[in-house]
């Protein structure tokens, strides 16, 4: 990238880009792959089973963003919650962040599935994925969380956190 970087600056505009061009795509193709590798080391073969929190809590996405946060969120240590339709399946994920950028004014009017991730742009995983995969993908996932079906039941979320935890625990 430096070498292109020179050339560009010294009067070779175009070969000089595709220089560093080239050395940027390198560098992003071995950044990729070094996460990888620390994944791996630090889950080893532990399945999205084993670092899931199961079971989570799920909002209704006709209740009110108000409803939400008087209903769901106090006594809770999660920060974010799968989204029911109006047919008992999963519909999306509402996270806090979202919540948070809510007017205080509207939080009665706006409903959580107004605001929630559709589940098509969902991170979705099975069971028996393993976590390091996960762990790789999770990064560029939105909310930076993923939901786990077993066929089509949810049964779990996994977050950084999960993925985190099963990092240092002993297997």
């Amino acid at each position: 990238m430096a070498v292109g970087a020179a050339e560009f600056l010294l009067g070779g505009p175009l070969s000089g880009l595709w220089l560093v061009l080239i050395g940027w795509f390198v560098r992003a193709a071995g950044d990729g792959e070094a996460a990888a590798v620390e994944a791996r080391a630090a889950l080893g073969e532990r399945t999205v089973a084993r670092v899931m929190s199961p079971d989570p809590t799920c909002v209704e996405g006709t209740s009110t963003v108000a409803e939400l946060l008087e209903h769901w969120v106090p006594g809770t240590r999660h920060t974010a919650f799968p989204v029911r339709d109006g047919h008992g399946g999963i519909a999306g994920l509402v996270t806090l962040d979202q919540v948070g950028a809510v007017p205080n004014g509207l939080r009665h009017d706006v409903t959580v599935g107004q605001i929630a991730v559709p589940l098509a742009v969902v991170f979705l995983a099975v069971p028996g994925d393993l976590a390091a995969d996960l762990a790789i993908e999770l990064s560029a996932a939105p909310g930076r969380r993923a939901l786990v079906f077993g066929g089509d039941r949810l049964v779990g979320i996994v977050t950084g956190r999960d993925l985190l935890a099963a990092s240092v625990a002993d297997t």
